[in-house]
């Protein structure tokens, strides 16, 4: 009888470790981009717990505009900078789309947008 309660009191601790690993290890990133001639894009997924420094980093990279007010924000907007700098981004908690279409853009502005996605993979990295 003893041994049957030890083997259930472990698998009930098995069963919360497994569940807490799935809810707290939420540490996958994944990144792509995409340049072609007409077009650059940056895709991301990341754990929703980095979606308020992503946020904060893209706000103070395309200052004095901003996008977001709060992490939990859902945003898919097309977008013209005071620099005139034109780009779609779709953002969720977690996920991040930012597409620019090089023949709408100035080559400045196609470098910024470029710089920007660059520094959040940075931003991504960080543990």
């Amino acid at each position: 009888m003893k041994n049957i309660k030890y083997q259930i009191a472990c698998y009930i601790f098995l069963a919360i470790a497994c569940i807490s690993c799935i809810e707290w290890n939420d540490h996958n990133i994944n990144i792509s981009i995409k340049e072609k001639r007409d077009y650059y894009q940056f895709n991301a997924s990341f754990s929703k717990y980095k979606t308020a420094e992503v946020q904060y980093y893209i706000n103070k990279s395309i200052s004095p505009n901003d996008f977001f007010t709060s992490p939990h924000d859902h945003i898919d907007v097309f977008q013209e900078l005071n620099d005139g700098t034109k780009f779609h981004l779709k953002s969720s908690p977690g996920k991040l789309k930012i597409r620019l279409d090089k023949r709408e853009n100035s080559e400045a502005s196609y470098l910024r947008i470029k710089d920007m996605c660059e520094g959040l993979k940075g931003v991504l990295a960080e543990k």
